[in-house]
């Protein structure tokens, strides 16, 4: 009975060491969490609270706050909510495995400073890396983004994601900001008022200074896979050019890019760059394919110089074979709702079915 009694009281001290650890475990979770996020953007780091659940494991984190480049600037990024679920082996050395993450109210703030002699040019981005010259890699099954929006000079950005397999590995390179490789099965994006697109992507990337260049990239989706490369610097007026090539849907373009209401369909070959200058972006290049159709009428094959900004769509020397014979075009189609746009077709057809014409 005498040796059972300290057997006893060992198993009561350690239930209580247990209860409080259990008890005290959100708040050192979230002290940690600050702690590391603040070296990582070498700012102050707030977090509300983290919650845990046991069925199923699940860490949640919430009023999550980066500081922004002066304590009266709004935030660099906030998160509402972010719920973690890990899998069965969350960490491989310095590899991090998780299940899914849920990120509700996430908020970027970039702001661009005037350049010389106007102001110090520049941007309010931190500087990111733990200066170790490591990295760590994560991978999640399914990354969800609801109600998030992207914030540059005050122009909003609403942004929603649904991304199966994720990975990003990022490495600080000491003083040569940071280096690596981001990817993604294909998914539901959504940007602004455009629809829902299914798409993936994998890029070798590099981010120092405000200047975002990727060395190398793929961008796929039905029908469509393009390779890219260029650069975009985040400045009081973000400019950048990009440089795509590879196979393209018509139809996939036409729904979620140009939108011009003719109807476009077809198997293209693209060659071209897309250019940003501010909050415009501009499409340029060359395109030929087959099996395609405008207006509901079969163009068998086509080829010509596309250009598209937020001035409206232009098709130049567009070489085709439609309606039993074949011509040579110029389109202009003007910003704006279909059916509200004057289009102007300029060229000549030769041989061509006069009668389709007409329907046409």
């Amino acid at each position: 009975m005498a040796r059972r009694r300290p057997l006893l009281l060992l198993a009561l001290l350690a239930v209580a060491l247990g209860s409080y650890a259990l008890f005290r475990l959100p708040v050192w979770s979230a002290r940690f969490l600050a702690d590391s996020l603040a070296g990582f953007f070498h700012r102050p780091v707030r977090v509300g609270e983290i919650r845990f659940r046991l069925f199923p494991i699940q860490a949640e984190v919430r009023d999550l706050e980066v500081a922004g480049l002066t304590p009266d600037a709004p935030p660099f990024l906030e998160v509402v909510s972010a719920q973690v679920t890990p899998s069965l082996a969350p960490l491989r050395g310095r590899r991090l495995v998780l299940s899914r993450i849920r990120i509700a109210g996430l908020r970027i703030r970039v702001n661009a400073f005037p350049d010389p002699p106007n102001g110090p040019g520049g941007d309010d981005i931190p500087k990111m890396g733990g200066g170790s010259g490591r990295g760590l890699e994560v991978s999640v099954s399914r990354l969800v983004i609801q109600g998030g929006e992207f914030v540059l000079n005050h122009d909003r950005v609403p942004l929603d994601l649904d991304l199966p397999e994720f990975h990003g590995r990022l490495a600080d390179e000491k003083g040569q900001g940071l280096r690596g490789h981001v990817s993604f099965r294909p998914g539901e994006l959504r940007f602004g008022s455009a629809p829902n697109l299914l798409l993936g992507t994998e890029m070798d990337l590099r981010f120092n200074q405000g200047l975002l260049t990727v060395e190398a990239g793929r961008v796929y989706t039905a029908g469509t896979d393009l390779g890219y490369q260029g650069r975009l610097r985040l400045s009081n007026r973000p400019q950048g050019q990009f440089n795509l090539s590879g196979a393209v849907d018509l139809a996939i373009l036409e729904k979620h890019v140009m939108r011009s209401g003719l109807g476009l369909e077809g198997a293209g070959r693209w060659n071209g760059v897309l250019a940003v200058d501010g909050s415009r972006l501009r499409i340029e290049g060359r395109m030929d394919g087959t099996a395609g159709a405008f207006l509901g009428v079969a163009v068998p094959r086509f080829a010509g110089r596309v250009a598209y900004d937020g001035n409206g769509l232009r098709i130049r020397d567009l070489d085709l074979e439609s309606l039993d014979g074949h011509g040579r075009l110029d389109i202009d189609v003007p910003a704006g709702p279909p059916g509200t746009r004057g289009v102007r077709i300029v060229g000549s057809l030769e041989q061509a079915d006069a009668e389709g014409l007409l329907r046409l």
